[in-house]
């Protein structure tokens, strides 16, 4: 069986974010591949600065954090996430560096990076464009998400550049991204559904949590702490003579005087989705899952338009594709009816569905059956060499030098007239980099 290797965030415990690189995983999977996700954590972000902003926007910004309320802190919640990753996921040994992630290219047949926001410009990583891979043709994009519809940064937009030209294989998430990044990179850039919405909702029933929640009742979720948002929510519960359950985010979620239920992880987040009456949320997972489930919703957006940091257009492309535009709540005094037709959505969503799996499958069989090229010139032993001549040493063709290159630095050189290719050199390095007990974390 092909093996794959899943580029995304999964540490985090956020829904969107477990849920996601989960229904990737199963996708992969069921397309017939062996999917690992990278045990990557990024521990830094690239800042360009100055960015034309004075201290006070940046006193103001602290503000506004101060303002928008201290979060919940949740011990049963962050043990119900670290369960559905070790339950759901399998990981490879962790990969700091830059070296341990280039050896991960003699262990896989192919890569994906995808989906969620691994391709905000705010938190660039070169190593989420799959910097590290050494064979093109064998780079996938599903679905990654830049959040924003622009860059400002000109250092990151050529950063973008340099790292999206890299890829045969393109996709985003929104229509606003791939417009982004054709303007960019001058590729075609194709729009492809987040992997949740690639599993039906019975494959989520089985992930989901046993747990029996009263019923009817709204629920809510929300990232944002928009006081007008809590009022509409107020006039849909008169409207609908509904209760209210909330999933806390914020401290103050849990003195609004509704029902708050504590201990969520993702199996409990499908769950009460699954057996709401209404949903209200300003998060992009939150009406996914809605949908998925066919619930009737109202979705806020978090941020102002004017905003060059808003992530809005995740909202509004998912409800453009599927006609589901009076969803969005504009006016918050008003309350609409809550029902919608799901028939004309789903029909939708099955022509997307289709689409996008049919971009995954041709993708992965395509770049795992790119056979190598046997081209002694591109042979490289790390992409860290510091000329340290361990592996000149090794080498029982004499096939190795330590050179100077061009900018005067040590650094091995293949002979590829001696070189036969044994990888003696590359094993050496990779003896002690797989060391881990975790049943759960694949050892390579």
């Amino acid at each position: 069986m092909k093996k794959v290797a899943i580029m995304t965030w999964f540490h985090y415990h956020n829904f969107g974010t477990a849920l996601q690189v989960v229904a990737l995983s199963r996708v992969v999977e069921k397309l017939g591949y062996q999917a690992d996700v990278i045990q990557y954590v990024p521990h830094g972000r690239v800042v360009t600065l100055p960015d034309g902003n004075g201290w006070l926007y940046y006193v103001e910004k602290i503000k506004q954090k101060i303002a928008s309320g201290r979060l919940v802190r949740d011990v049963v919640r962050e043990d119900a996430f670290r369960e559905f990753i070790n339950q759901e996921l399998t990981l490879t040994a962790s990969c700091q560096t830059a070296s341990e992630l280039y050896r991960l290219n003699d262990a896989y047949d192919a890569f994906i990076c995808g989906s969620d926001q691994i391709w905000a410009p705010t938190v660039f990583d070169p190593k989420y464009f799959l910097d590290f891979v050494e064979d093109r043709d064998k780079m996938v994009a599903y679905a990654p998400s830049t959040g924003m519809t622009e860059i400002s940064d000109r250092y990151i937009r050529n950063r973008f550049k340099e790292c999206v030209t890299r890829f045969k294989y393109l996709s985003v998430r929104e229509v606003q991204g791939s417009r982004l990044l054709k303007e960019i990179s001058g590729k075609e850039v194709e729009v492809v559904l987040d992997p949740t919405l690639l599993l039906e909702c019975e494959e989520w029933d089985q992930m989901a949590s046993e747990q029996l929640y009263e019923s009817p009742y709204i629920l809510c979720y929300f990232l944002g702490n928009n006081a007008d948002t809590w009022h509409h929510v107020y006039r849909v519960s008169l409207k609908t003579n509904l209760p209210v359950k909330v999933i806390p985010v914020f401290a103050r979620d849990v003195n609004r005087g509704y029902d708050v239920v504590a201990g969520v992880g993702p199996r409990e987040f499908i769950a009460l989705i699954r057996n709401a009456s209404v949903v209200c949320t300003d998060s992009f997972h939150g009406t996914l899952f809605s949908i998925i489930y066919e619930k009737p919703f109202y979705v806020y957006t978090r941020f102002s338009d004017k905003d060059v940091k808003s992530q809005n257009s995740r909202i509004y492309n998912i409800l453009h594709l599927l006609g589901l535009e009076t969803r969005l709540v504009v006016d918050k005094t008003k309350v609409e009816k809550p029902f919608y037709d799901p028939l004309p959505v789903k029909t939708r969503l099955e022509t997307l569905k289709e689409k996008s799996l049919s971009y995954l499958s041709r993708s992965l069989y395509e770049s795992t059956s790119v056979a190598k090229v046997d081209n002694s010139y591109t042979y490289k032993i790390t992409n860290t060499c510091c000329g340290c001549g361990v592996c000149a040493t090794v080498c029982a063709y004499g096939a190795i030098e330590i050179l100077r290159n061009k900018d005067g630095f040590l650094e091995a050189s293949v002979n590829p007239q001696k070189c036969v290719r044994c990888s003696v050199c590359r094993r050496l390095l990779m003896n002690s980099l797989y060391t881990c007990s975790n049943p759960k974390i694949i050892v390579s």
